[in-house]
């Protein structure tokens, strides 16, 4: 079973992610702007969110695109992370394997035997952007799913994009 920890996450990426959309869509200053983005009421929010995550491609600028959000560490076996670390958009900035023994008793032709079980378990930091997202839910791994709900549940403005 992973285990995935959210390390860091930025509570203004949505009002990054308007501004980004906002300045690249309409005319004004950056005053402007920041002023009518600060302004809107949750209805209007939520209406810009669902214009720009429910476009194909999505309506923002690169830039926006690849802000990273979200740092994780995930903790599974070592396929599943390089499965996902094959994938295009995921950034892995830290990774490492370590073994993790377990002992399993059992009686055999009225003797005691241990056996002893190896495997790898390998615990990885990475950063999650828009682009990363796009990523997980077009290429499954057994890791993208749970990425996913965590993501989900900690940034609603995102639902959308779900």
């Amino acid at each position: 079973m992973p285990q995935i920890k959210i390390i860091e996450k930025d509570p203004t990426i949505s009002g990054k992610i308007l501004f980004f959309y906002v300045f690249a869509n309409q005319e004004g200053t950056t005053e402007e702007l920041t002023e009518k983005i600060e302004f809107m009421t949750m209805e209007a929010r939520e209406k810009m969110f669902e214009q720009i995550f429910n476009s194909d491609p999505i309506n923002l600028p690169e830039l926006a695109l690849n802000l990273p959000f979200i740092t994780l560490q995930i903790s599974d076996t070592h396929a599943n992370l390089q499965a996902l670390q094959k994938q295009k958009n995921i950034k892995i900035i830290l990774q490492k394997t370590k073994n993790v023994f377990s002992e399993n008793s059992a009686e055999q032709n009225n003797s005691s035997t241990k056996n002893l079980d190896v495997s790898f378990q390998t615990s990885a930091i990475m950063t999650i952007n828009l682009n990363s997202i796009i990523s997980l839910k077009k290429h499954q791994t057994p890791l993208s799913q749970p990425i996913l709900d965590l993501i989900r549940a900690e940034f609603s403005f995102l639902a959308p994009l779900f």
